[in-house]
C-alpha cells in the first residue's frame, strides 16, 4: 500500500469517528471500533510513513471533503440536539415550577382550615394506590375529618368526609410487617482440580530412579490436584420486618368500614387513637 493510499484510508477512519457522527446519530461502541482499527493500521504499517507528504493529502482530503458535504446536515444535527436539549430543561423548569406550586398550595389549603385541629399528614393504606391524606379533628370535637389529595403535579382534592363520633365503632394501632431486601457479605469455598503433568513427572521419576521411577512418576501425574480458597460474594437476602405502625378505624359506614392510616410521623398513630378515645370518653 502506498503512502497515499494508507492516508486515504487513516482519513477515511478518520471521517468516520469524528465528522459522520456530528450529521447522525452513530452507536458509540462502532466510533470506538472504528477508532481501534485505525489505530492498529496504524501500528501494523509503518513503513507507508516514508511518504510524509503523499500521507497528510491522503489523510486530509476524505474528512475535508466530506465536511463540506455535510456541512448542512451536522448544522442540522446540532440543531436539533440544542432543541432537544431546550425543550428537556424546560420540562425540567415547569415540573420544578409545578411542584413548588403544589407544596404551596397544600400550605395555603391547610392554613384556610380554621375550625378543625390537629391537621396530620399520612396515607390511607387499604385504599387502591395508597393516596395522600390529612387527617383533622372537628373543634367542636363532634367528627373526624378525612381529607384525600394528590399533589404529584397539581394540589387536588380527591375526597373529603366526616365520620361522626358515634360512626367510630372500633380503634387499634398496629405494625404490619413487611418484605425489606438487604445486601450482605458471605464467605464462599471455591474448589478448583488442576491436573499435574504425568510426562514431567515421568522424566523426573525416570531420572531419578530409572525405568520403575519413570513408570510411577508417569502414574502419579495422573492424579488430579484439589485446592480450596475462600472468597467473599455479596449477596441479596429478603426478611420480614415491622412496618411503620397504622391507625386501624373500624366504622358503621358501609362504603367504608374500615380505614387505614399510615402517619408521616409514626407516633401519631398511637396518639390519635387516644384522642379519639378520649373524646368517646367524654361522650359517655
Amino acid at each position: 500500500m502506498s503512502a497515499l493510499g494508507f492516508g486515504v484510508a487513516i482519513g477515511s477512519l478518520v471521517t468516520s469517528v469524528f465528522v459522520v457522527p456530528k450529521a447522525y446519530k452513530t452507536p458509540a461502541a462502532a466510533v470506538w471500533l472504528t477508532l481501534g482499527g485505525g489505530l492498529m493500521g496504524w501500528i501494523l504499517l509503518p513503513s507507508v510513513l516514508g511518504g510524509i507528504p503523499d500521507f497528510l493529502i491522503g489523510s486530509l482530503a476524505v474528512p475535508t471533503v466530506m465536511a463540506i458535504i455535510l456541512r448542512n446536515v451536522i448544522r442540522s444535527y446540532k440543531l436539533e440536539q440544542e432543541l432537544e436539549e431546550a425543550h428537556r430543561r424546560e420540562a425540567q423548569r415547569i415540573a420544578q415550577e409545578r411542584k413548588i406550586q403544589a407544596t404551596a398550595d397544600r400550605k395555603d389549603w391547610k392554613e384556610k382550615q380554621v375550625d378543625w385541629t390537629y391537621l396530620s399528614s399520612g396515607w390511607i393504606m387499604n385504599l387502591p394506590d395508597a393516596p395522600r391524606c390529612f387527617c383533622m379533628l372537628a373543634k367542636s370535637h363532634s367528627c373526624v375529618r378525612i381529607v384525600t389529595y394528590s399533589d404529584d403535579e397539581d394540589f387536588q382534592i380527591i375526597s373529603d368526609r366526616l365520620i361522626l363520633m358515634s360512626q367510630i365503632i372500633s380503634l387499634n394501632v398496629a405494625a404490619p410487617m413487611v418484605t425489606k431486601r438487604r445486601a450482605k457479605t458471605v464467605p464462599v469455598s471455591i474448589v478448583e482440580q488442576g491436573r499435574r503433568s504425568p510426562v514431567g513427572r515421568g522424566l523426573v521419576g525416570g531420572a531419578l530412579f530409572g525405568p520403575a521411577g519413570l513408570v510411577l512418576g508417569a502414574a502419579s501425574g495422573l492424579n488430579s490436584k484439589t485446592t480450596t480458597r475462600v472468597e467473599h460474594q455479596t449477596v441479596s437476602e429478603s426478611y420480614e420486618t415491622k412496618g411503620s405502625p397504622q391507625l386501624i378505624i373500624g366504622t358503621t359506614l358501609t362504603d367504608r368500614p374500615v380505614l387505614n392510616i399510615k402517619f408521616e410521623t409514626p407516633n401519631l398513630a398511637n396518639e390519635w387513637m387516644f384522642r379519639i378515645q378520649a373524646v368517646q370518653f367524654g361522650r359517655q
